[in-house]
């Protein structure tokens, strides 16, 4: 039951994300402040994913639902992070993973796909350790955006940084 709760949270949390995008108008946060936390996060993600893996590779007994967020171009110039799930690090600096969401402007790619990219396309992690969230930096980043009793919600979640 306690692992379904937590899968649900990191659901939810990862739905929020999106959402919170799109509730700007909710918060005094500008989209240039906002643009500029979420790169930080990514920075954040990255310098850390080397303490990320061996816990992936080797979990505890209380360590669960891990996930990486892999950053797809767009033909529209843009970009789209995509959650993926069962990842595991291959050689030359590749990571295989399987996508856990449905792309909305990354052709050829869809939910369930397992994929490999390169490491430096993984944009965020996540993992359970014991009900609370560890890593998740691009979570951390849109909870000024978020309404005060959604981001209250994901700060108990959240394991200190």
């Amino acid at each position: 039951m306690a692992k379904r709760t937590a899968l649900r949270e990191a659901m939810t949390v990862a739905a929020m994300c999106l959402l919170a995008i799109t509730a700007q108008a909710q918060t005094s946060a500008t989209t240039d402040e906002i643009d500029k936390a979420l790169a930080a996060a990514v920075e954040k993600a990255q310098a850390t994913l080397s303490q990320f893996w061996p816990v992936a590779e080797k979990p505890g007994p209380k360590d669960e639902n891990f996930r990486i967020r892999i950053r797809y171009a767009t033909p529209s110039g843009g970009s789209e992070d995509l959650w993926a799930v069962d990842m595991r690090r291959e050689a030359a600096g590749n990571v295989a993973a399987t996508i856990d969401g449905a792309p909305r402007d990354v052709p050829g790619i869809a939910h369930g796909q397992r994929v490999t990219v390169p490491e430096a396309w993984v944009v965020d992690w996540f993992y359970f350790r014991d009900g609370r969230m560890h890593g998740a930096y691009s979570i951390r980043a849109l909870l000024p955006t978020m309404t005060r009793r959604e981001a209250e919600k994901y700060r108990a979640l959240l394991a200190p940084d």
